[in-house]
C-alpha cells in the first residue's frame, strides 16, 4: 500500500507577525536603558557646539578649539614666554613638559628670543651673551607653576 502525504492543519509558527503599533518607537536595547541624564547631556553638548571657542559652556566645559572641549583647562601661565632650562636641572623632562602645558615655549639652546634661562641653583654659572633674558633658579619655575601665576624674577635671580 502506498502511503499518502499527511496534511497538517496550519499552525501558529506559519503565521506572519504584525508590525508594532505606530505610536511605539523602535530602538535598540541600549537606547531603552539609556538614562534621561544622558539625553540631557547630549542636548547640552549640541547646544554648546554652537558657541565660540574659549567661551565657557553651561556644562562647565571650555571649548579650546579644534573641536576639543575640556572641563578644567590649564591656565596660560607662560604665555609669550620662551624658556631655556639648563639640562643639568633635576626633573628636566618634567619641567619642560609642564612649561609647554602651561602655554610656554622651551628653547633647546640659547637664542636671541629667549626670555628666561632657568638654572638648577643660584650658584650655577650664568650663560653670557643674553642680556635681555632673566636668569632665574628652578624655584621660580616651580613656584610659578604651583601658584599658576608668574612670580617676580627679582626674588629668584641668579647672580
Amino acid at each position: 500500500a502506498a502511503s499518502s502525504p499527511v496534511k497538517c492543519a496550519p499552525s501558529d509558527h506559519n503565521k506572519t507577525t504584525t508590525a508594532a503599533p505606530k505610536d511605539h518607537k523602535q530602538g535598540s536595547v541600549k537606547d531603552f536603558f539609556k538614562p534621561k541624564a544622558d539625553e540631557n547631556r547630549d542636548k547640552e553638548r549640541k547646544e554648546s557646539d554652537k558657541k565660540s571657542p574659549g567661551e565657557k559652556q553651561k556644562s562647565g566645559r571650555v571649548d579650546i578649539g579644534y573641536g576639543y572641549k575640556v572641563m578644567k583647562p590649564l591656565p596660560d601661565v607662560f604665555n609669550n614666554i620662551k624658556i631655556e632650562i639648563d639640562e643639568g636641572c633635576s626633573n628636566y623632562d618634567i619641567l619642560r613638559r609642564t612649561v609647554i602645558g602651561f602655554g610656554g615655549a622651551v628653547a633647546t639652546s640659547a637664542s636671541a628670543n629667549v626670555t628666561h634661562i632657568v638654572y638648577d641653583n643660584s650658584g650655577a654659572k650664568r650663560k653670557c651673551g643674553l642680556s635681555g633674558a632673566h636668569h632665574v633658579t628652578k624655584d621660580w619655575l616651580q613656584d610659578s607653576i604651583k601658584l599658576q601665576k608668574l612670580q617676580p624674577e627679582k626674588y629668584y635671580a641668579c647672580h
